[in-house]
């Protein structure tokens, strides 16, 4: 999501002037009359309240064109805002978006920040913000932030509502207390700022508070909202995201809300758990538990729901004492599936289909009953695999176990698509009929793509670590690269080429660097990429275009040098989301033997392309400064965010990382006014190493399209070319082994990963702060009394008790191992002389 805050955070606004004055300070005034959020301030409660004013620009522009102000009321319950944007050209203002979480912020638009407590936490790690934007048409976004990774999918009951004047437009904005996690630290005194988007007449951005260019949220540099007088303690009450579980009531299998509830209040209570659960907009499905809780106690509580059906549902969950709601949380989807029965398959564990090179002799299905212990001995299993011609294997099963697994044979099937077909019997009762598709493939002439169990890339059947460049098929650079170590390149130009282009000037310099491509299917320049019948200036594909994609596919699939589909790029917007699930599809069926890749730059934004690709790529860059160096601490920026990423999508596919390899400076003509610079060396191996540790299945760099990119900063150009190319080549038979446990360090500053390859150790530890870390200590479990080998440095270190200690100096990387025979072929120490 591209808000203004965003935009700080990527520099993509670029410089900002640094402010040296305290934050702004707003008085909230509490009110007896609510007020009625229509978008006209005309209630006398609001005249208790005084403008906030002071907007400064935050693009090039010393000063906003247009005024903003705004002020804050409160009762027991509610936050609630009055703003005004002055707007001389009011009949331009773009208000494009309508729907609920939609791209609110491209339009003209107002953002409110809110923390619920006055101190931010030193570590960046640490800060969060709540998000609240509308547009001037009224169309809501909400979202969260931790640590810079956002979450869009939170919501919660605000309200807001617009009125456009002659000279203006107006927002009043409600937004509930038991929305906000509230905490201890809550008292009198939060911190806020408000924000505007001006898309009418000259696009310009401004804010309440004077933020300066720095990172860390920029939530250091938020107002002050003073004077909330409320008794918060009621709604400190914690509650866990909802499990969605199944429960047995009598011989009934029913779906159930599984949550914890922690009572913070400092006193025991009584309240009441509501969960809801609703289709298309309407919660039509409600289960209620009411709870005694004694203070600082937690409780599980399970809600069934006995009406409930198979399906996507939304989810809230609420928590209210004597009526008043204290706690509230929206989950946009959830899954419902009350059956008695879980069929999961294991091999083939990719696509569900089985590929020539994995020579998969059996498909071994694992399958869980839901039911009391004493019914199982009267369930019965048929498990058929069949194609369009009928049954080919039978399997049947009686008194099973709650958890078996069923394997059919895989090695005498003929390429195509089957079926299993499982039914259960209850006693002789048929009760259940279940399918699960998959198909097999038979040779193809082009390259043989897979993803394995370990979520590594198996390329005509070689597990492979990518490692290569985004925005980088140049014939020079192609030269430069052969033989470097890397395996992969990556084009935006595709669509802008016919096909004898293609072959000329991107196929071939592949080729001949010994390197393969992502590549784009587009047969025509598509934006940011959808299908749908939409006119000619939305970025979707039409039928034409659609056609003219298939074709291309084809065309091109068994050409040596594809790896690859890149579907989108930073796509923006949930018609889009929806949009490329179908491209995604349209590419699994027509080439199922190169899996597709999508990127975004935002960690919320990110996740939400799980279902619509194989793999997903983040690029989060922290930026370099000329003075201060990294703007955005790498911590943060890479480790944490793409921890948050790989675990909330649940490890299932392979997430990659785009390292930050341009000047920021070469995006702009004026680059002497720019502040920024290349990463050196140094802070380059950082950034590759550390998103390792936080667990990247592939590396690329994102060299400036349009420019000459690595090619015109030498030392990046040497530093990724002759260091971090042979260096993660040397690496990569370790890196495709599976993380190991059992590695521990004193200081959680330094981040570890530990890898066993050929029954050897292998740690690479990481300091991502640009401050000397000194006499760290690590202990690797089961490891003996012998001397610990610092690759590429021809250092040893002694062990006792598998414990050893090192040093780090700022944005330092070490790899040890008890391997003395290992290979290599990469010199650091070199590396750092040059």
């Amino acid at each position: 999501m591209k808000s203004i805050f965003t935009c700080i955070f990527t520099g993509i606004i670029g410089a900002m002037p640094l402010f040296s004055s305290n934050p702004p300070v707003c008085m909230a005034e509490k009110t007896d009359i609510t007020p009625v959020i229509d978008g006209n301030i005309n209630e006398s409660c609001w005249d208790k309240a005084e403008w906030q004013t002071g907007f400064s620009s935050l693009t090039s522009n010393p000063e906003p064109s247009q005024k903003t102000r705004f002020k804050v009321l409160y009762d027991n319950e509610r936050l609630y805002f009055a703003v005004e944007c002055f707007e001389e050209n009011i009949d331009k203002l773009k208000i494009d978006t309508k729907e609920k979480d939609g791209p609110a912020y491209l339009d003209d638009s107002i953002e409110i920040f809110l923390i619920p407590y006055k101190d931010i936490p030193d570590d960046p790690n640490w800060r969060m913000f709540y998000h609240f934007i509308v547009n001037a048409g009224g169309a809501l976004y909400d979202e969260t932030s931790l640590a810079c990774v956002n979450n869009p999918k939170w919501n919660c009951p605000w309200k807001a509502a617009t009125k456009i004047h002659k000279t203006s437009w107006t927002a009043e904005v409600s937004i509930p207390f038991f929305a906000f996690d509230i905490t201890g630290e809550t008292g009198m005194i939060w911190r806020l700022n408000v924000t505007r988007n001006r898309r009418a007449g000259n696009a310009e951005s401004s804010s309440w508070s004077h933020l300066k260019y720095s990172w860390a949220g920029e939530s250091p540099d938020f107002g002050f909202l003073k004077n909330i007088n409320v008794d918060f303690k009621v709604y400190t009450l914690s509650i866990s995201e909802p499990e969605m579980t199944q429960v047995l009531q009598g011989d009934k299998i029913i779906p159930g809300v599984k949550v914890d509830i922690i009572n913070q209040s400092g006193k025991d209570i009584k309240c009441e758990i509501e969960a809801q659960l609703g289709e298309n907009g309407v919660q039509s499905h409600i289960s209620r538990n009411k709870i005694d809780l004694k203070k600082e106690e937690k409780k599980t509580e399970i809600l069934g729901f006995p009406e409930a059906f198979k399906g996507k549902y939304s989810c809230i969950l609420a928590i209210s004492i004597m009526g008043k709601t204290v706690k509230f949380k929206e989950y946009p989807s959830v899954n419902i599936n009350p059956l008695p029965l879980r069929i999961n398959l294991i091999d083939p564990i990719y696509r569900n289909t089985i590929y020539p090179g994995q020579k998969l002799n059996k498909i071994l299905l694992e399958a869980t009953i839901i039911s009391s212990p004493e019914k199982l001995k009267d369930y019965k299993f048929l498990f058929n695999l069949r194609d369009g011609g009928g049954i080919l294997q039978t399997k049947k099963i009686s008194f099973p176990a709650e958890k078996f697994q069923i394997d059919f044979d895989a090695a005498s099937l003929p390429p195509g698509e089957y079926v299993i077909e499982t039914t259960m019997y209850d006693k002789e009762k048929e009760i259940l009929k279940l399918q699960q598709s998959l198909k097999k493939l038979a040779p193809t002439e082009g390259n043989e793509v897979w993803i394995d169990r370990d979520l590594n890339l198996v390329v005509n059947g070689k597990k492979t670590f990518v490692h290569g460049f985004l925005a980088a098929v140049n014939p020079d650079l192609a030269k430069q690269i052969k033989g470097k170590g890397f395996n992969l390149v990556h084009t935006y130009v595709a669509p802008h080429k016919n096909d004898e282009q293609l072959l000329d000037e991107i196929l071939k310099p592949t080729a001949e660097a010994d390197v393969k491509i992502m590549f784009y299917p587009y047969a025509t320049p598509v934006g940011f990429f959808g299908w749908g019948k939409k006119t000619a200036s939305e970025p979707y594909l039409t039928e034409r275009q659609g056609s003219d994609m298939i074709a291309r596919v084809r065309k091109f699939a068994s050409n040596p040098s594809i790896l690859l589909w890149y579907l989108c790029d930073e796509p923006r917007g949930a018609e889009f989301r929806r949009n490329l699930k179908e491209v995604y599809k349209t590419l699994k069926d027509i080439d199922p033997y190169h899996p597709v890749v999508a990127l975004d730059c935002s960690p919320g934004e990110v996740i939400t392309l799980a279902d619509s690709s194989d793999i997903i790529v983040c690029d989060f860059y922290p930026h370099f400064h000329k003075e201060t160096g990294v703007i955005k601490p790498l911590e943060t920026t890479i480790y944490n965010t793409l921890k948050a990423v790989i675990e909330t999508t649940g490890n299932k596919l392979p997430v990659w990382f785009t390292i930050e390899a341009f000047d920021r400076s070469d995006y702009y003509e004026d680059a002497e006014k720019r502040p920024f610079r290349a990463p050196t060396y140094k802070e380059l191996r950082c950034m590759a190493h550390l998103a390792l540790t936080a667990g990247a299945k592939g590396l690329l760099y994102f060299q400036y399209n349009g420019k000459p990119g690595i090619l015109n900063h030498p030392e990046m150009k040497s530093a990724i070319i002759e260091g971090l190319g042979p260096e993660i080549s040397n690496l990569t038979p370790v890196l495709l082994e599976n993380t190991s446990e059992g590695a521990s360090v004193t200081n959680p500053e330094i981040k570890i990963m530990l890898k066993t390859y050929k029954g050897k150790y292998f740690l690479f530890a990481v300091n991502p702060l640009q401050k000397e870390i000194r006499n760290v200590s690590f202990r690797i479990k089961g490891m003996k009394d012998e001397s610990v080998y610092v690759l590429f440095e021809s250092r040893n270190l002694k062990t006792d008790k598998g414990m050893f200690f090192d040093s780090f100096e700022p944005l330092g990387v070490h790899v040890y191992t008890n391997d003395m025979d290992f290979s290599q072929t990469f010199d650091l120490m070199k590396m750092d002389k040059k």
